[in-house]
């Protein structure tokens, strides 16, 4: 999945800079794709009236998407719109195989992007299914330079909303194998590597002392279930995750800290159109936890409507449900609310500091085969509200 979401807050403070969030998992693909596809989603007037124009510019442009989707190595351009660190450009490569018939297809991507407000991103992705499926190998390596703002730390910190810019550096390194241990079951290791040099500007709030240069560096073991009847557009199974990082100084860490994460998402199948979707997260980090490293709320896909950072704390959790269906043809729509909250320890959870979001967005099926769609997403948090472009779904 692909995610870039424009956040408009309607807090006050230093800190009332636009922010997005984008979120890949491999599916780099479908990047040339999106502009494309978008376009075409706006257009719903004409899908609505069913014309025989419309329907046959639709067709036309569904075999395009399908035909990028197919191929199995290219070079595209990247624009990038993401008021975290603003607009510009980038260029990906990527190549696609398929190493057995039993194997989900493997691939490997280069990609390097830079921003008018100076941010720039380098970074490789490979991504490996071999075995006859038993056997997982995937590797993410970046460079970075991301300008952001810091709101500080914890529910009050996040509520006030009052932040500062900050600009980190640094290289980061993640790599795990998973074996298959019976059935949709899989156990495995990982490792990763964070350098972050972050500098900042005088402001209301600022990152804590002595964490301005940090290495981050440790080991970590996970479970996986995995049922769903597909990846990209599940409509029935569950996928649930268990693992964690142990970083050590006898690892090559500046700190020792442990950091946990639970998630399961759960697809029923209503009919031949709709499709709920569950999904419930908890993260947990404990020791001595650079402010990286800790849970930042409105991350990954938890929960649309919030700006990436301004609420973190130790402990985290998110709880959401969406409903999906088709609207007409190839056009479709989603209507989604969650509830969830950031807290130092989990005694200190309260009822008043719940952070909900609520939203609604429409979808254009790209590949009715790989079941992936493009889309256009509106949410609303407690202070602050967004629109979510997209390239598959929220989860």
């Amino acid at each position: 999945m692909i995610e870039v979401s424009v956040s408009g807050s309607r807090v006050s403070g230093a800190g009332r800079r636009e922010r997005c969030r984008a979120h890949s998992s491999g599916l780099v693909r479908v990047v040339a794709c999106a502009v494309l596809a978008t376009a075409l989603l706006v257009s719903v007037p004409c899908a609505r009236a069913q014309s025989d124009e419309a329907e046959d510019l639709t067709d036309k442009v569904a075999s395009l998407v399908s035909d990028l989707l197919t191929r199995e190595s290219f070079i595209i351009p990247v624009i990038i719109s993401n008021p975290t660190v603003g607009s510009g450009f980038g260029l990906a490569a990527a190549r696609f195989y398929q190493l057995d018939a039993e194997s989900l297809v493997s691939s490997s991507s280069l990609g390097a992007y830079y921003t008018f407000n100076e941010s720039w991103l380098v970074a490789a992705r490979q991504e490996t299914y071999f075995g006859e499926g038993r056997h997982r190998l995937n590797g993410l390596f970046g460079v970075y330079s991301l300008n952001t703002d810091y709101y500080g730390i914890g529910y009050d910190a996040g509520s006030e909303g009052s932040s500062v810019p900050t600009t980190k550096r640094g290289v980061a390194l993640e790599a795990e194998y998973f074996r298959r241990i019976r059935s949709d079951l899989y156990g495995g290791l990982a490792y990763r590597f964070i350098r972050m040099d972050t500098t900042q500007d005088d402001g209301p709030v600022s990152i804590p002392e002595g964490q301005e240069s940090v290495t981050s560096s440790g080991l970590g073991a996970g479970l996986s279930f995995d049922s769903r009847d597909n990846q990209y557009g599940p409509r029935t199974g569950v996928l649930f995750n268990l693992g964690g990082y142990i970083m050590r100084t006898g690892l090559g860490s500046d700190s020792d800290y442990d950091v946990f994460e639970l998630e399961c998402d759960t697809y029923v199948n209503v009919g031949e159109s709709t499709v709920l979707a569950f999904r419930a997260m908890g993260r947990f980090s404990a020791g001595d936890v650079p402010f990286f490293d800790l849970s930042r709320y409105g991350s990954g896909s938890d929960l649309r409507g919030y700006i990436i950072g301004q609420y973190r704390d130790r402990l985290m959790y998110a709880i959401q449900a969406e409903g999906r269906f088709r609207i007409v043809g190839r056009l479709g729509g989603v209507a989604f609310a969650g509830i969830g909250g950031i807290a130092p320890t989990i005694n200190e959870f309260h009822a008043d500091e719940l952070l909900p979001g609520v939203g609604a967005g429409l979808r254009f099926v790209i590949s009715e085969e790989l079941r992936i769609s493009v889309g256009l997403d509106y949410a609303v948090g407690r202070d602050t509200d967004g629109w979510y472009a997209r390239v598959g779904e929220a989860f």
